[in-house]
């Protein structure tokens, strides 16, 4: 996919726009275009110059913004306004779809990656039990953040809880090997009797 050749359409489109609609969209797919070029900055300058413009808010792109912005923010490491993003964007979409779990999980991992303080860490874990909530597959990732979570709260008997359920529930799991390992190192270092 020839990207730089699509922002290059979708600015000379803009210039000819009839109406504020398709001006509105030619903002849009060029940020979106910029996030795949991982010129990230450019796609928050272009989709907050979206969010601003006239019939933005009547196309079905607009439901979209805040977890494009999301990613755009996480391109550039800047997980505080990546985690507003993404929380917007929640707010503004109730069901449960692979774009909802993937936001919770963002969110969580923004939490994770942050850690400012333990609060930050529980609010991990808060997001990432509504992705175990949910039982999607995306779970199982969940459940292996969520050990870690616990692990940096030093609540061994919960990382140990997670790390189980993960183990068992997803046997075939991608992390199920590195799951047993910290297992292993849990109950060896943490939960002796």
């Amino acid at each position: 996919t020839n990207f730089k050749a699509a922002i290059t359409y979708f600015n000379r489109a803009a210039k000819y726009a009839v109406d504020d609609q398709l001006s509105a969209l030619c903002l849009y797919w060029t940020a979106e275009a910029y996030l795949k070029l991982d010129m990230f900055s450019q796609a928050i300058s272009n989709y907050n110059k979206f969010r601003v413009a006239p019939s933005s808010i009547l196309l079905p792109e607009y439901k979209n913004l805040n977890y494009s912005l999301g990613y755009a923010y996480l391109g550039l490491l800047d997980y505080g306004p990546a985690i507003k993003s993404f929380r917007n964007f929640l707010a503004s979409n109730k069901q449960i779809d692979d774009k909802t779990i993937d936001a919770r999980l963002r969110i969580a991992d923004g939490f994770l990656i942050l850690r400012i303080n333990d609060a930050d860490i529980r609010m991990a874990v808060n997001y990432y039990n509504e992705v175990i909530k949910s039982k999607r597959p995306e779970a199982e990732y969940a459940y292996f953040q969520k050990a870690q979570a616990h692990m940096l709260l030093n609540e061994y008997v919960q990382e140990a809880d997670a790390l189980e359920t993960l183990v068992f529930e997803f046997p075939n799991s991608k992390y199920s090997g590195e799951a047993i390992y910290s297992l292993g190192e849990t109950y060896l270092n943490h939960l002796q009797k």
